[in-house]
């Protein structure tokens, strides 16, 4: 039987999801459980914060879920039940990683090329499919729900893995509500999927542009960049490698559908290849601010519009030896683009005039934090809102298209995001339109 709610101590902040994975295992039981549940409420009461939403409630939270808590029998089960009960604070980036799931970035493992995460009713929902992956090659999509793997319900993620060649039946639940019964083949996935520039020309075919080639004046080439990610895996020389490659390109498209998000050091970086430096991209709003903007103003603390708007520490753009590019750019988006991402789409909305292609973003725009937690848990923990330079708060709504992609592309060969984006540049830069 869980025990009820006793003190808990504060744990402080670890560098990443693995460290908490290195750990020894421990056994799952309902002491465990207690401790997680009571560094959950410690964790919540004392350091995260989002305008408006009062964590106090957890208490109320966890009553509403206990006999739930209580019948959870794996770490990955509790870790379901948990979030559920976190999701009822209607914010992002709050959720509890259980053990099997913590040390996930790992370079390269032997699977089917998803990353997934356990729902509610016991299924694993796909968050990401690899390129060329037995999973991508049997149609899987982020938003399908895995329901059995070999015959039964999932009980670890790791399920999926295996030894190489090896077969694992899965049955998916698909985002229409078709089910499938899949055979896929596990196979070594690199899990790192490097940043990318394709050129095009005018007519949507790709060009070959090596490093230091000159563009001539009276030709208009555009770039394709296709970042993945703002987590670890992101390289600062691979960035700066394929800007170089963009100077003297008509026009860029981001490609950030899918990408998650990751590091504010990390987008920080990207953003100072496209934006002059030292401009404020938007404020990230903690507890401490908006107890300092109570001081000063006795206004309202929930209202973080006023409060970023207020503040004179905004997050800003790094200065960096290579010019900002100048031409103009269109942003992919889609509902798998989150955080850091729509961070970048929005700033580059605002302060370059970029288009947004696509579908509407995920909305899940908080600054956390991930912290340790008893058996070998992890705990992500929202510590600050966001309110961008124009006093725009993405958070829970998402960043809308200005561009809705054609269902007949002009340029075959090319997806429909990026052809309704191809055409969208080739019309700003179209030599005979006239300037007002």
């Amino acid at each position: 039987m869980l025990p009820r709610q006793t003190p808990a101590r504060v744990l402080g902040l670890v560098a990443s999801l693995a460290l908490a994975a290195s750990a020894l295992a421990q056994e799952f039981d309902a002491k465990i459980k207690r401790e997680v549940l009571d560094e959950v409420q410690s964790t919540l009461t004392t350091r995260a914060y989002v305008g408006g939403v009062r964590f106090s409630q957890w208490k109320d939270h966890e009553a509403k879920y206990f006999d739930r808590l209580d019948a959870a029998g794996s770490p990955e089960a509790f870790a379901a039940v948990v979030n559920g009960a976190l999701a009822e604070f209607g914010v992002s980036h709050a959720a509890l990683i259980p053990p099997s799931m913590a040390g996930e970035g790992r370079a390269s493992v032997v699977g089917i090329g998803v990353s997934v995460r356990f729902t509610n009713d016991g299924g694993l929902r796909v968050l990401r499919v690899l390129d060329d992956s037995p999973a991508a090659g049997a149609g899987l999509s982020p938003g399908d729900v895995i329901i059995q793997i070999d015959g039964a319900a999932p009980k670890d993620p790791a399920q999926l893995e295996g030894e190489p060649d090896s077969k694992v039946e899965v049955r998916v639940r698909k985002l229409s509500g078709q089910r499938l019964d899949l055979s896929l083949t596990r196979r070594l996935i690199i899990t790192r999927t490097p940043a990318t520039l394709t050129v095009f020309d005018e007519s949507g075919s790709k060009v070959d542009l090596p490093p230091g080639a000159r563009i001539s004046d009276d030709r208009r080439l555009f770039g394709l960049i296709r970042l993945p990610t703002f987590a670890n895996e992101y390289s600062q020389p691979e960035i700066k490698a394929i800007f170089r490659r963009c100077m003297g390109l008509s026009g860029l498209i981001i490609d950030l559908r899918d990408n998650g998000g990751g590091a504010v050091v990390y987008m920080q970086h990207f953003l100072s290849f496209l934006l002059i430096a030292d401009q404020p991209i938007g404020v990230a709003v903690s507890s401490e601010m908006a107890a300092q903007y109570v001081e000063a103003t006795g206004g309202d603390p929930s209202d973080v519009v006023k409060v970023a708007a207020w503040s004179d520490d905004p997050i800003t753009v790094p200065a960096n030896p290579i010019r900002p590019f100048p031409g103009p750019i269109v942003v992919l988006l889609n509902r798998g683009s989150a955080s850091a991402s729509e961070l970048s789409a929005q700033a580059l909305r605002e302060l370059h005039d970029a288009k947004i292609c696509g579908h509407t973003s995920a909305g899940a725009l908080l600054v956390s934090i991930t912290l340790p937690m008893p058996g070998n848990f992890v705990l992500q923990v929202p510590i600050s809102d966001y309110v961008s330079a124009q006093g725009v708060r993405p958070e829970g709504v998402g960043i809308s298209p200005d561009i809705q992609p054609s269902r007949t592309p002009t340029h075959p060969g090319l997806d429909p995001d990026v052809d309704a984006a191809l055409n969208a540049l080739l019309a700003e830069t179209d030599p005979t339109r006239q300037n007002p």
